[in-house]
């Protein structure tokens, strides 16, 4: 596909300052993408405003919900942060 082509499912998101390329993908129920080589993301179910998503990927691909990843990195700082103040 052409690259003019392919430009109008790519989007610019500004996320805390950094822009960052989105690609923009319509699937129905039933179909599949697969992220490189490894990762395949099928929709099962979509229902009212919720869609509801598979995911095959083998054991070494670490996948997370955003909000709870983002809970981790937030638990990580607060961990890193407290055991530095104990050399201080």
């Amino acid at each position: 596909m052409e690259f003019s082509k392919l430009s109008q499912f790519i989007t610019h998101v500004v996320t805390k300052g950094e822009v960052t390329i989105m690609l923009i993908l319509s699937r129905r129920s039933g179909e599949s993408i697969i992220i490189k080589d490894d990762i395949k993301v099928t929709v099962l179910q979509i229902r009212n405003h919720q869609v509801r998503i598979g995911i095959v990927a083998s054991n070494e691909s670490k996948i997370y919900r955003e909000e709870i990843l983002q809970e981790l990195i937030k638990k990580d700082i607060a961990e890193k942060s407290h055991n530095d103040s104990l050399f201080e």
